[in-house]
């Protein structure tokens, strides 16, 4: 009976342990005109989309840009636009030019951000040209973390095997 009572808490403890991995996008809409110089700072809230503290493995990040198509600056210059994401190291951020739109895989640094707080910080600035900032999308790859309830039912279940098989090698003996 004990032998059975520990094979299905340990059952129940891996069943409900097993990771689960997933994805999480969170879209922060805008169209927001960006002129000459100008800078705009935004921030994606993964907290609103059920995200698990410290389960961020790995994600990218879409920035959408679009030419105004008006001036005939922008024909000698071309537009650079320069991203910063979380602070201004290159990490995960980086420059465009001729009002390309970003796309960029989230580096360590990025990724420890979102882990401690789930809140990723952007900043976009023309360099040269004026153009129009559109959707930003964050996609993050997560997994499931055990929780403590868990990991003592895991405890518990193989805590329980290893009584049953102490006292069937007593009885064997």
């Amino acid at each position: 009976m004990k032998k059975l009572l520990g094979s299905a808490l340990l059952s129940v403890g891996l069943l409900a342990g097993t990771a689960q991995a997933g994805l999480i996008t969170d879209t922060v809409e805008q169209e927001k005109f960006i002129d000459w110089g100008d800078e705009y700072s935004y921030s994606h809230n993964l907290n609103d989309e059920g995200f698990v503290l410290g389960s961020a493995l790995s994600g990218t990040l879409e920035i959408q840009v679009a030419d105004d198509k008006k001036g005939l600056d922008e024909w000698f210059f071309g537009e650079s636009i320069l991203f910063i994401v979380e602070e201004f190291d290159f990490d995960t951020g980086g420059m465009s030019l001729f009002g390309s739109a970003f796309s960029s895989a989230l580096e360590v640094e990025v990724l420890a951000s979102i882990n401690a707080d789930g809140y990723l910080g952007v900043t976009v600035k023309s360099i040269t040209g004026d153009f129009w900032l559109g959707d930003s999308i964050l996609s993050v790859n997560t997994v499931s973390v055990l929780s403590p309830s868990i990991l003592g039912l895991m405890v518990i279940g193989l805590a329980g095997l290893g009584l049953s098989r102490r006292r069937n090698r007593a009885e064997l003996a």
